[in-house]
């Protein structure tokens, strides 16, 4: 009898045996499928959550003070608008959604305001799709604080002059609890052209991207000193509060979605253990008579390997398709963003798998290799 055909027979005489294999190996492949997909659209989630808060990084001239920033004394310093370019340009700093920033101190209806020039720059690292938090501004249109609304009466529609100029609102943000609150946005290039500071700049607000597994302390000094390698005349300050909670945030997701593959995978290498030890047992007396006969110690590794590819191939496109069906119905329920198949998920599934399945039933293939032939037909 062939190889190939001692595999076919195996595989009809004991179908209980694999279906339990394969329904055992398909149900950790599906749940492996349900966390890596949702876990991902978790970590999306956050990071649209944690987006909205603002931008974390603030890239400013070296002798600016941090409080003349804030408070937009006049006495700050400015930039070439070119560094937000270079910022946006280069790969190899953690930091996107680049914002140029132009500011002045004014007032509106007797109430301290600070005019705002923004211009949102796309990062090499920003995907498409994904959006910047502070989106463009048409000349002619503004956004306000929510203190200034407050303070004033002007709401969403309304007009307001700024520097002689008729705007439009547009928006009334929400309550940031931070200086945002007391900020007139306006388009950059119109606030150049009316303080005659065309191509200058006061600061450059970006969002720290986060690695996993790397250290908060590590990721912000490797940026410190990425930003000051292309532009050694400024300055890096970091939102240490908006910072911890992102990385926070994702680490948690991370920490969660490990747990539960751990425990399912642990869970399927004991079953398939157990279960193919209590296999083994009941066949000692066919491995006796294998070995009797002459089948080596290698047949029966070759055996083993075999069975193992078997229940991964069949495996692995039913668990994906199952997790993908349980993804699309259920994984709302976790997450509010999109969730996306990762076809990269494959490749490691079929070796993860084989890996798995080839453990489990290592006790067997160890009780089979030490059966005692000569004992066994004793025995009987």
């Amino acid at each position: 009898m062939t190889f190939r055909k001692f595999i076919i027979a195996e595989l009809f005489r004991y179908k209980k045996t694999y279906l339990a294999y394969f329904l055992t190996a398909t149900i950790a492949v599906a749940a492996f499928v349900f966390i890596s997909l949702t876990s991902q659209a978790a970590k999306r989630d956050i990071q649209l959550i944690t987006k909205e808060m603002g931008q974390n990084v603030i890239i400013l001239p070296a002798q600016t003070e941090l409080e003349d920033y804030y408070s937009a004394s006049g006495n700050e310093h400015t930039m070439p608008e070119e560094y937000a370019d270079s910022l946006a340009a280069h790969k190899g700093i953690n930091v996107t959604y680049h914002v140029a920033v132009l500011q002045k101190s004014s007032y509106i209806q007797g109430s301290r305001v600070i005019i705002t020039g923004i211009k949102p720059y796309k990062g090499k690292l920003e995907s498409n799709g994904r959006k910047n938090p502070y989106r463009s501004i048409k000349t002619g249109e503004v956004r306000i604080g929510h203190i200034i609304s407050q303070k004033t009466g002007l709401q969403k529609g309304d007009s307001l002059s700024i520097m002689g100029a008729k705007h439009i609102i547009t928006k009334v943000k929400h309550p940031m609890g931070t200086m945002d609150d007391y900020r007139v946005f306006v388009d950059l290039d119109w606030l150049q052209l009316r303080l005659n500071r065309m191509g200058v700049i006061h600061a450059v607000l970006s969002l720290e991207c986060l690695c996993g597994g790397v250290p908060l302390s590590i990721i912000e000094n490797n940026i410190r000193q990425a930003v000051r390698k292309i532009l050694p005349t400024v300055k890096v300050v970091t939102l240490r509060s908006i910072a911890l909670g992102r990385y926070n945030a994702r680490k948690t997701t991370d920490n969660y979605g490990r747990l539960v593959f751990f425990l399912v995978l642990f869970s399927s290498i004991m079953f398939i253990m157990l279960h193919s030890y209590s296999e083994a047992a009941s066949r000692k007396r066919e491995y006796a008579l294998m070995s009797a006969i002459g089948f080596p110690g290698l047949f029966l590794i070759k055996l083993y390997l075999v069975k193992s590819f078997i229940i991964t191939m069949a495996s692995v496109p039913a668990g994906w398709i199952i997790g993908r069906t349980f993804t699309s119905s259920f994984g709302i329920l976790f997450t509010k963003a999109i969730i996306l198949p990762d076809y990269s998920l494959l490749p490691q599934l079929f070796i993860g798998l084989f890996v798995v399945v080839a453990t489990g039933l290592s006790p067997a293939l160890i009780h089979a290799l030490k059966t005692d032939p000569f004992e066994i037909l004793r025995e009987e």
